[in-house]
């Protein structure tokens, strides 16, 4: 994903439009780097 976020950004700095990004979003891929982000974050004190 991380290949994907940086591709993503430099496209924005070029002031490119973008389509599709639901897909990009919704993806297993990038619902597990969510989930694993979220897991490592000790200071929540959500259990």
């Amino acid at each position: 994903m991380t290949e994907s976020f940086t591709d993503l950004h430099e496209r924005s700095a070029n002031k490119e439009n973008f389509s599709h990004l639901y897909e990009i979003v919704t993806s297993r891929e990038n619902i597990l780097l969510a989930y694993r982000t979220m897991k490592s974050n000790r200071g929540s004190k959500t259990p």
